[in-house]
């Protein structure tokens, strides 16, 4: 339902400079996280961060699959 508030859902954001600039950046970061099912995606509100939501139980390996991505 529209406006329903989902309980264990964990807000998610990644901040960086000039991310619109890096090409495949989001690209590289969605198929990262193919095994998990996101919710809400929000991009555009900056050209320096992405939201998006996801199960809270899933957390720890999300922010590891995360880094793995981006920085390894």
């Amino acid at each position: 339902m529209p406006g329903e508030s989902r309980t264990g859902a964990e807000p998610y954001r990644l901040i960086g400079n000039k991310m619109d600039e890096n090409r495949g950046a989001c690209s590289r970061i969605f198929c990262s996280l193919s095994e998990f099912n996101l919710q809400m995606i929000c991009y555009g509100a900056s050209a320096h961060n992405l939201c998006f939501l996801a199960d809270e139980s899933e957390a720890r390996d999300i922010v590891r699959t995360l880094h793995t991505a981006i920085f390894e």
